[in-house]
């Protein structure tokens, strides 16, 4: 039986840890993706893509493109598998993990049906006061998805409708975020005036 590939896309955002989700023990990643009701010669494709400016680990605009761009395949159902998914940035490259950062991403897949999400990690408390892991699910035979931030027991899960965005900071039900330690992008349509020897200019 030929392979039969399917492509999903995650335009998706967001050191050291000073808080911790419930993560599996073992778990090697912070952004855990599952799919299920696959055969296992069924392939599917995500693709985390950045909708918005991205700073790195030192907080600073990157255009590192591999935190911009990053794809995973995943073959068959991998339920439990804890090395499917994306690293935050500042996570040591062992084992070597596609990366994800301060951002806006979109998760787009079309297996089957055209689904679109956005995930937003642009928090400066993110990695500081918490920080948690998320999973996601896709149900290949309902073509639904769920999240989970892995905590609560018994563990919470909620459905992700197309259109959606999840924000890193509503999902850890914080009371506020602040994007104040980024590095400031370029401002666009900006009019500078200033006036020489009583002549007004503007720029």
């Amino acid at each position: 039986m030929n392979t039969m590939k399917t492509y999903c896309s995650m335009a998706l955002l967001f050191g050291a840890r000073l808080c911790f989700a419930q993560a599996p023990e073992g778990a090697a990643v912070e952004i855990f993706v599952e799919q299920d009701g696959l055969s296992g010669s069924t392939s599917v494709t995500y693709e985390m893509h950045a909708t918005s400016s991205v700073w790195g680990s030192d907080l600073a605009l990157t255009d590192e493109s591999s935190l911009h761009e990053s794809f995973l395949t995943i073959t068959g159902t991998n339920y439990g598998d804890l090395n499917a998914g994306w690293d935050f940035v500042t996570t040591p490259p062992s084992p070597p993990m596609p990366k994800f950062s301060f951002a806006l991403y979109r998760f787009t897949c079309d297996h089957e049906i055209q689904f679109t999400c956005y995930m937003d990690y642009r928090d400066c408390n993110y990695n500081g006061s918490y920080f948690m892991d998320t999973k996601i699910v896709y149900h290949s035979t309902s073509h639904g998805f769920q999240w989970t931030n892995l905590q609560g027991n018994p563990i919470a899960w909620h459905s992700i409708n197309s259109g959606d965005t999840l924000r890193i900071w509503q999902m850890e039900n914080q009371s506020s975020y602040s994007t104040l330690c980024f590095q400031p992008t370029d401002p666009s349509n900006l009019t500078v005036t200033r006036q020489t020897d009583g002549v007004l200019f503007e720029s």
